[in-house]
């Protein structure tokens, strides 16, 4: 077998099966929790949810060999708005509560300008995406700068969810940003290098939120 061959096999397997599948982990834990009982936590619960079913609808379409981006469009808007939700309710300002109402419908209507006038549905959503992550490191930012005046009993678990996707979106910005043009101009390795860097920032916010769950007692 040749090195690069071995080499695109594993990347495969790894971002194609391991990542998809590893979902189970923050997933499994929090229904043991039942976070998805918990108001502050529903959202990140279900935002595992809709990634895990969004993994396994991509690659059910790349398997029939059809182009999957438009599903990331949809994710993309789903996605945000449930971070936005999950902001909302452990961040609890005023100000910023009303700030983030009017993201909840500035940001899907944008996006969905996007894919109509600017960037196809057919191609990554560079735009749209890294503006979201922007805005999601800002809030992650913010949270941990007023952590100290909460002592909610969820505090520990936000800390760790937080952390999970301030290097998640922290870390996949400029990724987001210059996708297309990245993908254009690497080379196959390249490409599966990508591919495994972003698929690794994506393990680790599960893992994070995995320990978020587990500083959780149960809820019977």
């Amino acid at each position: 077998m040749a090195p690069e061959s071995g080499f695109v096999q594993a990347s495969y397997f790894y971002v194609g099966i391991f990542l998809p599948a590893s979902v189970l982990i923050p997933l499994s834990i929090g229904a043991y929790r039942r976070v998805y009982a918990q108001p502050e936590l529903r959202a990140v619960f279900l935002y595992l949810l809709v990634a895990g079913a969004t993994n396994i609808l991509a690659k059910l379409l790349g398997e029939a060999r059809l182009n999957n981006l438009p599903l990331l469009h949809i994710y993309t808007i789903v996605e945000f708005l449930l971070l936005l939700s999950y902001y909302g309710k452990i961040l609890r300002h005023p100000v910023l509560g009303r700030a983030l109402g009017w993201l909840s419908i500035a940001f899907p209507v944008a996006a969905v300008l996007n894919f109509l006038l600017v960037q196809d549905i057919f191609t990554f959503n560079s735009y749209p995406r890294s503006v979201a992550a922007v805005v999601v490191v800002a809030l992650a930012v913010f949270y941990f700068f007023a952590e100290e005046a909460r002592k909610g009993p969820h505090g520990q678990a936000n800390r760790w969810i937080n952390f999970g996707l301030l290097q998640y979106f922290g870390s996949s910005i400029f990724m987001f940003a210059f996708s297309n043009v990245l993908y254009q101009h690497a080379s196959r390795q390249g490409q599966f290098i990508i591919g495994l860097f972003h698929a690794t920032l994506v393990l680790i916010m599960y893992i994070l939120f995995s320990f978020g769950f587990l500083s959780l007692g149960k809820r019977r």
